[in-house]
């Protein structure tokens, strides 16, 4: 698809979305994302061409596992050593089978029965000591982040407050957290569901992905807050690849939770302001307004020269300023 279609099309979708794909990777993804379209404006293109083009490049990316040229994030990094932390333990597994398996074909063909038998019995111990070592050996996760909350410094205490409970609503986990001064503690006992299918029907089974901790240290400077947070898993070496999948969740919703508790405790802006400063601000622009429709009935209503409200003569809504300002506003941008 050419830009000059893409330019035609629905910028607000396609920003929503950008927004909606850093929300992933940023605690501030709009931010993130101004930041990248102010980046482009800077060289000469429109705001929606920005738009456009950031959508582009955002999602017309390959995927890592496709050509192995995209950069990978550092949760993706860390979560793919993950899943292949198994691999090592399991190589090694194989060479110890092979050079067993070796010794007992050469015993075999040499004659010696009673080696060979030795070590059939030693193949078979060393088969099954592989499979349950397997399920019982357990790897280590570790991953380090630093999320800034811009304006939220003096709110760190309600923070560290809201944060476990939004965390634990998210997630949909038994949780158990502590605070102690300026540092959260979250731990879990992380579980999954998982399907076996079989030659003739599948089974659902838990699988146990071990403790995990989330380790949050808050700090304020100059007003923000920031907040150094390392994660903690230990698993069996097995369920790397499934461990991969629940630790992304786990992160992104401790993300979640960080911008969820900001957007609870940060002081809400509100308006007020009456049908005199309305009509100041109207005739500032070089408009004279004195005669308004009523947004309910169409009625004709004279604009008073006090109060935030109205009443409409005709079909009685009461109808305040701020109402108005609003439906003013949305129509400019509609004519625009």
């Amino acid at each position: 698809m050419s830009l000059e279609s893409l330019y035609n099309q629905d910028t607000q979708r396609m920003y929503k979305e950008l927004i909606d794909h850093f929300r992933k990777h940023a605690i501030r993804p709009r931010k993130e994302v101004e930041k990248l379209v102010s980046k482009y404006v800077s060289e000469g293109k429109s705001r929606d061409q920005a738009i456009v083009e950031l959508y582009i490049e955002t999602f017309s990316k390959p995927k890592p596992h496709a050509t192995g040229a995209a950069k990978l994030s550092r949760l993706d990094e860390a979560l793919e050593k993950l899943k292949t932390s198994g691999s090592g333990f399991s190589a090694t597994v194989a060479i110890v089978m092979v050079i067993i398996f070796a010794l007992f074909a050469l015993a075999a063909f040499s004659g010696s029965i009673s080696v060979a038998l030795f070590l059939w019995v030693l193949l078979l111990i060393a088969s099954l000591a592989a499979a349950i070592a397997s399920f019982s050996a357990t790897t280590y996760w570790e991953f380090e982040e630093s999320l800034e909350v811009e304006g939220a410094g003096i709110f760190q205490k309600d923070m560290m407050s809201y944060i476990p409970k939004i965390f634990q609503t998210l997630t949909l986990q038994e949780i158990s957290y502590n605070i102690h001064d300026e540092t959260l503690t979250i731990q879990l006992k992380l579980e999954k569901s998982v399907t076996e299918i079989g030659s003739q029907n599948s089974t659902i089974r838990t699988v146990n992905l071990g403790p995990f901790v989330i380790t949050a240290y808050f700090t304020e400077k100059n007003g923000d807050l920031y907040i150094r947070t390392v994660y903690r898993g230990e698993l069996p070496v097995a369920y790397g690849g499934i461990a991969a999948e629940v630790y992304e969740k786990i992160v992104v919703a401790f993300r979640s939770s960080v911008r969820e508790a900001w957007d609870r405790v940060k002081p809400k802006v509100t308006y007020t302001f009456d049908f005199t400063e309305l009509v100041k601000l109207i005739a500032s622009t070089g408009l004279i307004v004195t005669t308004v429709k009523c947004p309910y009935c169409g009625g004709s209503i004279n604009l008073p020269d006090s109060g935030d409200t109205t009443k409409c003569p005709y079909c009685g809504s009461i109808i305040k300023a701020v109402d108005l300002y609003k439906l003013l506003k949305d129509l400019l941008k509609g004519l625009a």
